[in-house]
């Protein structure tokens, strides 16, 4: 499988064996070296420009630029995948993890790279065909069981899959198909199905029947894509903004291209061409993790199926993110998109699920704090829209395999994105605890709040005031707020309805700091003193 490799390692090595330099030898290595970056000009005075000491340093140093991005851009790790129409699940996945395995064993063997991940891969790939077989066999509960008895095992592998706030777009998207709507959707009806209409929830990759679900995606293309390509005039789309700092990812959203592309992008103008300690350690975890993240993105065989087997691992795992604290939700790339080889940002899709079921009707109350909708557009509504517009996302486009790539913001699909943006209000509520901050002295602490409390409500509510009308009128259509003093903090709770650029630069309100920077100096506690955290809820 590394033939290429193995024969360009063994030439070196014979260079370095051997004591004489013959021209030969040195046309030899001029060509070979062709194949890998060429060492800088401090690099061959260090090593002298002799022959066999720049032997030497390629091969050290090959491995890391050629080797790992072999492994991970090979065909067996491509993802997603397809089965063949006559191929069971079971046997087709069993097939593909040991031959996976098999690659893994090779390069550990042939190039001993010090991998040493038999053992986790081992249990990870088990799991898997286990809890397929128990499936099978009409025993979803052990299915259920094994496959979290396999993820908790390399659960400690499982960080370089957190994305929060920071790694997560600021806005996604959420399109419907209007079903003879001849109206926008509101913002509710743009939200995940509710309590109420569980029945209505079938099962899709990543849906359990029955359990509401918030799905979105990285641009309303991939949206589109989800929805099957549908009469665009058919569809409605909205403008998701992600409002909390808190929200954490389960990010199965790399594949192997793209992750061979950042291994590169890494080594290639290093000196040594070595990745880190860390960056190694990340390496072994995603080649872990994969046979997960491959089980998770197998291309459906039988659309109109009533039993997708394809779906068995995905639903799987967003069981077990409903019963654990640790994620809000998952990333994942399209299974059916396979043209945005560059942009895999074109093409990451989200899942919520519900997490506060003890409601029975409405929306969850934890995903509503997440996030906030827009209403719905039509689509017809869009393209009346008189002012030509432009995508807020930069990068290549490609509609089709074989064809010339454009401009993703220059699309209608770029151009809607720049519509929801500049033209569609949100509703979002925020909750902030104002405590006191830990430099402020112990000393009467519990007392604060309640001494200073018809001072603090006045003031609170008269910056606030002071902030709504500093804001021009298309950045909000109404800002309200309700407060509770306690007697160690302030409960603040506060509604905006305006564009989703402001929803974001407004998650912290101006009047706040202006409110803490007055109590500061009423009660004189020095110039620049923190007198109050501001903790989102």
């Amino acid at each position: 499988m590394f033939e290429k490799l193995k024969i360009i390692q063994q030439k070196l090595q014979m260079l370095v064996d051997k004591n004489d330099k013959t021209s030969e030898d040195i046309k030899r290595l001029q060509v070979l070296c062709t194949t890998f970056p060429t060492p800088t000009d401090n690099v061959l005075d260090s090593l002298g420009r002799d022959i066999l000491e720049i032997s030497k340093y390629y091969n050290e140093h090959f491995l890391e630029y050629k080797l790992y991005p072999s492994i991970l851009a090979n065909d067996v790790m491509t993802l997603p995948k397809s089965r063949g129409k006559s191929e069971d699940l079971y046997p087709f996945l069993k097939e593909l993890f040991n031959t996976y395995k098999e690659m893994i064993k090779e390069v550990d063997d042939v190039f001993e790279v010090g991998l040493e991940i038999e053992e986790p891969l081992n249990n990870i790939c088990s799991s898997i065909i286990t809890s397929i077989e128990h499936y099978y066999n009409g025993h979803p509960s052990k299915s259920f069981e094994t496959l979290s008895e396999g993820i908790n095992k390399i659960s400690s592998h499982f960080q370089m899959f957190l994305s929060n706030r920071s790694s997560i777009p600021f806005w996604l998207y959420r399109m419907r198909k209007t079903e003879g709507v001849n109206k926008s959707y509101t913002p509710g009806e743009m939200f995940h199905i509710p309590y109420n209409l569980r029945h209505l929830i079938a099962t899709q990759r990543y849906s359990i029947p029955g359990l509401p679900s918030l799905y979105l995606g990285s641009t309303s293309y991939v949206c589109w894509e989800e929805l099957g390509r549908p009469l665009l005039e058919n569809t409605q789309a909205a403008i998701v903004p992600t409002k909390s700092a808190k929200i954490k990812v389960l990010d199965f959203g790399i594949r192997p291209f793209d992750y061979s592309e950042d291994i590169l992008g890494k080594i290639t103008n290093r000196q040594d061409a070595h990745l880190t300690k860390q960056e190694f350690q990340e390496l072994k975890n995603y080649l872990i993790v994969w046979p997960l993240i491959a089980a998770c993105s197998i291309q459906v065989n039988h659309q109109n199926g009533a039993f997708k087997p394809e779906y068995i691992i995905p639903q799987l795992i967003l069981q077990w993110i409903t019963s654990t604290q640790k994620y809000d939700g998952i990333r994942y790339f399209s299974v059916k998109e396979e043209c945005q080889n560059n942009s895999v940002y074109l093409i990451h899709n989200y899942v919520f699920p519900a997490k506060s079921n003890h409601e029975t009707k409405g929306h969850c109350y934890t995903l509503r704090r997440h996030f906030t909708v827009s209403q719905g557009t039509p689509w017809q509504l869009f393209k009346l829209h008189p002012i030509p517009l432009q995508g807020i996302l930069n990068g290549d486009f490609a509609l089709m395999a074989n064809i010339p790539t454009v401009h993703y913001n220059q699309t209608d699909f770029g151009k809607i994105e720049g519509y929801l943006f500049n033209n569609t209000l949100c509703e979002a509520k925020f909750t902030y605890k104002i405590s006191l901050s830990d430099l402020y002295t112990k000393k009467d602490r519990g007392e604060f709040f309640e001494k200073n409390k018809k001072m603090l409500e006045e003031n609170l509510d008269n910056f606030l005031n002071r902030d709504r009308a500093l804001l021009s009128s298309h950045e909000k259509k109404s800002v309200q707020w309700t407060f509770q003093i306690h007697s160690e903090y302030i409960e603040l709770h506060l509604t905006c309805v305006s564009l989703a650029e402001f929803i974001f630069n407004g998650s912290i309100p101006r009047g706040l700091i202006s409110f803490s920077q007055f109590v500061n100096d009423e009660l004189n506690l020095g110039v620049g003193y923190k007198l109050f955290d501001f903790q989102e809820e």
